[in-house]
């Protein structure tokens, strides 16, 4: 197995089921994260063939900081990201029905596998609802307010 950037060649691994291997990527910097920090991101990837035309790959350890905005204060602060595993699927072929599923990817007709997409993934869904800078956190656990208030049934509502 040979790597490339993003591109990991798994033509060994897709030779027979159960075949392993892993790989790991230290401090690469992804433009599509337009608010990482240096040191980048850090992962291993571990890939596991099912048969000679899908795979496992298995993300861990991912971890980046991530400088943004606070959604309250808007004051700028670091948010360290630490994902200890994320996992999809790579196919040799993709059916319709399969096209839109967010874990499914496809492996090239090289047998490389991109796994850009996967890493920003990753990330992407580990974006809180609403991002607080640690100030911010800290004044909403010392008062044990919710940010929400509560909806109090007055019994005028009808439905017909």
């Amino acid at each position: 197995m040979k790597k490339s950037d993003f591109k990991i060649n798994v033509w060994d691994l897709l030779l027979s089921a159960g075949k392993q291997d892993k790989i790991s990527f230290e401090n690469v910097l992804i433009e599509e994260v337009p608010t990482l920090k240096e040191p980048w991101i850090s992962w291993d990837v571990a890939i596991q063939s099912f048969d000679q035309n899908s795979l496992l790959v298995t993300l861990e350890d991912v971890t980046c900081t991530l400088h943004e905005p606070c959604d309250k204060c808007a004051q700028e602060y670091d948010r360290k990201l630490e994902i200890e595993s994320y996992s999809a699927k790579f196919q040799n072929e993709i059916s319709p029905e399969e096209e839109w599923d967010d874990e499914i990817f496809q492996i090239d007709g090289n047998e490389n596998i991109d796994i850009k997409d996967m890493v920003i993934q990753a990330i992407k869904l580990q974006e809180p609802f609403t991002k607080k800078c640690p100030k911010c956190q800290t004044i909403k656990e010392e008062n044990n307010e919710e940010d929400i208030e509560y909806f109090e049934w007055t019994g005028n509502i009808t439905f017909s």
